[in-house]
């Protein structure tokens, strides 16, 4: 990986705090995306962002992430997008807060609609996950 683990914690953290929790199986998921990704300073991280955004209004979230998306290495961003849909889907429910966020998240780092959507459907199937639940 070419990005830091803090940035991609950042990103990861709107995703899961976008029920307002961080979830047991979100942090055990979190796990295997930092081993996965080689970052195994990953989950302290995001503990550190999820902490910090909870006090954070939507636009001071929005604001703090459009200042370090540019930070986000291009041969990394399918990795971040994965990785949010990992998070996303790891509860077999995908909120709509999580959906919204995740696609402002791809736009923020470059991504079209089209190419978020494309992947969530390539990481997704129907019968595992229920949206709008």
């Amino acid at each position: 990986m070419n990005t830091e683990s803090k940035i991609f914690a950042q990103f990861l953290a709107t995703i899961a705090w976008a029920d307002e929790k961080y979830s047991a199986v979100e942090k055990t998921t979190l796990l295997s995306i930092a081993e996965n990704l080689n970052m195994p300073e990953l989950p302290q991280e995001m503990e550190h962002y999820v902490n910090q955004i909870q006090h954070f209004s939507g636009t001071e979230v929005s604001s703090s992430l459009a200042e370090i998306a540019h930070m986000v290495h291009a041969d990394d961003k399918e990795a971040l997008l994965t990785a949010c849909v990992q998070l996303m889907g790891c509860d077999n429910y995908l909120a709509d807060e999580e959906i919204s966020n995740y696609f402002f998240l791809a736009r923020l780092i470059g991504k079209s609609n089209e190419e978020a959507e494309q992947l969530l459907i390539s990481l997704t199937e129907t019968k595992e996950v229920i949206l709008n639940k």
